[in-house]
């Protein structure tokens, strides 16, 4: 979620323009398994830290497109410099997109949840997590943390996993029982999804 001097801000981006679309994708990834203010920083210091490195002529590139001139250890060294963590998953999930979204491979205003978990290192709740914010007819669930505690704790469900759950039918599985119950609610999932994540961050 877009934080700034430990404020949190709303992330819906239906509007977004590529290099926006392209920020919110790498923040997708450094939060995963972390605290979103505090990842949301490391990827601030990280995307200047790349403006800074760049050639005049690569002044108007997206994210992606100056990642893609980096070698991997200049991009590793990028990633330890901010203290982003998790280097052995983020490097190679850079890399894949940072090849795939500037040769238009990958089209972030267009692709499948799928087609985003061929990249390693994106699973399916980070992939939701970018669509559920940038797409309004998104039919997907972020199941983090919170969404699932919610399932367990005030919807009553049993057996509901504590961590995302990494496997298709699983995921799919309590994604659509978590549909179900904002619908009976009459919530959009996603604002819903915003609202829990908020409620959750204040009592942790």
């Amino acid at each position: 979620m877009a934080a700034e001097a430990g404020t949190v801000h709303q992330p819906f981006l239906y509007d977004a323009t590529q290099e926006e679309l392209e920020e919110f994708l790498l923040l997708g990834l450094f939060v995963a398994g972390k605290n979103a203010i505090v990842q949301q920083r490391k990827l601030h210091w990280f995307l200047e830290r790349l403006r800074e490195h760049v050639l005049r002529s690569q002044a108007d590139w997206f994210p992606m497109q100056r990642i893609s001139a980096l070698q991997p250890e200049s991009l590793e060294q990028h990633l330890r410099y901010c203290g982003a963590g998790q280097y052995r998953r983020l490097v190679p999930a850079l890399l894949w997109l940072s090849e795939k979204i500037p040769h238009g491979e990958l089209n972030l205003k267009t692709c499948t949840r799928d087609e985003l978990c061929a990249c390693p290192g994106i699973g399916y709740k980070t992939a939701s997590f970018f669509l559920i914010y940038t797409r309004r007819d998104a039919t997907h669930a972020c199941l983090d943390t919170h969404i699932l505690r919610w399932l367990r704790e005030e919807c009553g469900h049993e057996n509901v996993p504590k961590s995302s759950p990494q496997g298709k039918k699983q995921y799919e599985k309590w994604e659509q029982i978590y549909l179900a119950e904002a619908e009976k609610l009459g919530e959009n999932p996603t604002t819903l999804d915003f609202e829990l994540w908020l409620k959750y961050s204040k009592k942790n």
